[in-house]
């Protein structure tokens, strides 16, 4: 089985944390999200160790 693409995982876990946000960081949260998925892989594994951690 292969591991997923951490864009992916990422994907999948910012659902999850934007459920658990208030609604005044949600516009914040949301543009931060897109930088998230837009960067290159490497940063995005990075920032995700950072948020899972």
């Amino acid at each position: 089985m292969n591991p997923k693409p951490i864009s992916e995982i990422v994907k999948e876990n910012a659902s999850e944390l934007v459920s658990q946000l208030s609604i005044s960081e949600f516009s914040y949260w949301t543009e931060y999200k897109v930088t998230w998925c837009e960067d290159a892989s490497t940063i995005l594994e990075e920032q995700a160790i950072e948020e899972t951690f």
